[in-house]
């Protein structure tokens, strides 16, 4: 039995360590490291800003009158041009007709002072008639033509008043108050309605006093939107005195403009101020960890990464910047979860 078994078992060793031989030694992955070094950027404050448009106003009434047809409301957009409303015009149309009529008899008596200075000037040179008379109608002509141009004057005056009662739109936008209702009575300088356009806007933020003189502007201001979107503005106008409640300084900066209603009037916005260079750290998010409560990162040593627990400032395009519970030149794990799973999906203390 021996004899027969020892073959045997010698040629399933031998199967055995050429099975063996074939499967391929897996190295364990070194992880990639990333090692801290400073970034030069530019340093921001941020405030709380609001926009607003650059043309905002009350239309009001010119003449006297009651309102006839009120043509929008409140939120109506509106084309530059457009009636608005209009108000009664018969006290108008009859100043335009007298006016109309005044001038008529004024073109009259100038064509008949032109004429009698005509027939003077061939008597005076007859000898007829004196130099007296003579000049006499010649004042009278230029008299004539002096009512002449002031009954013109009074025409446009009455056209502009009858024009009055077409109250038109100053710009495109859009109505925001309504003052008056269909048949009222209203008088010069009554306010009509209110508005704004839209074309050109701006946004509006206030500026502590401390921060006023450390302002760098040539690096431009950085604006962020509710959306998201990003702004980069470089002209503004800073007020040259303080609030005499708050001590702060108001600052304008006016939007590119725009077409059509994607910024509105009312909204608050982020405005970064630029106060200079400044050194930061940052590390792209896969090396952050956040769970619950906790937000570490895996620093190496010599005994292997170690789990330590940092502050984060801001990010941007994928990166963090930390604020304190790393310094400059330490080196961390690129991928905190990848050591997480290499853990068994536990923390390394």
């Amino acid at each position: 039995m021996r004899t027969r078994f020892i073959p045997l078992l010698r040629a399933g060793s031998l199967l055995l360590l050429a099975t063996l031989s074939q499967v391929p030694i897996q190295a364990a992955e070194t992880p990639a490291t990333l090692t801290l070094r400073p970034q030069t950027e530019a340093r921001w404050w941020w405030v709380d800003g609001q926009l607003e448009p650059v043309d905002q106003g009350t239309v009001a009434a010119q003449t006297q009158g009651r309102i006839t047809a009120l043509n929008v409301d409140v939120n109506d957009m509106v084309e530059a041009g457009e009636v608005l409303l209009e108000i009664t015009s018969t006290e108008q149309a009859a100043g335009l007709s007298r006016a109309e009529a005044a001038l008529a008899a004024a073109q009259a008596q100038q064509l008949e002072a032109d004429n009698q200075l005509v027939r003077m000037q061939a008597l005076l040179a007859k000898g007829t008639v004196s130099r007296r008379e003579y000049d006499s109608a010649k004042a009278a002509a230029q008299a004539a033509r002096g009512n002449v141009n002031q009954a013109k004057a009074a025409v446009v005056q009455a056209k502009e008043a009858v024009g009055y009662t077409r109250v038109l739109a100053p710009y495109a936008g859009v109505v925001s108050a309504r003052h008056v209702s269909v048949g009222e009575t209203v008088t010069p300088g009554q306010p009509l309605l209110s508005g704004f356009a839209l074309t050109h806007m701006r946004v509006v933020a206030d500026v502590p006093q401390r921060l006023q003189g450390q302002l760098q502007t040539q690096q431009g201001f950085s604006l962020r939107l509710a959306d998201g979107e990003t702004l980069a503005l470089t002209d503004y106008q800073i007020y040259r005195y303080a609030d005499p409640a708050s001590h702060s300084f108001r600052l304008r900066l006016p939007l590119p403009a725009q077409d059509g209603m994607h910024w509105l009037p009312g909204e608050w916005v982020k405005l970064g101020l630029p106060l200079g260079q400044r050194q930061a750290l940052r590390l792209p998010q896969s090396a952050i960890l956040q769970q619950s409560e906790l937000t570490a990162v895996y620093v190496m040593t010599p005994k292997g990464p170690q789990l330590r627990q940092v502050k984060l400032g801001d990010s941007r395009e994928g990166e963090v910047e930390i604020l304190a519970g790393l310094s400059a030149g330490e080196t961390v794990l690129q991928d905190a979860w990848a050591q997480v799973s290499a853990q068994g999906g536990h923390y390394a203390p």
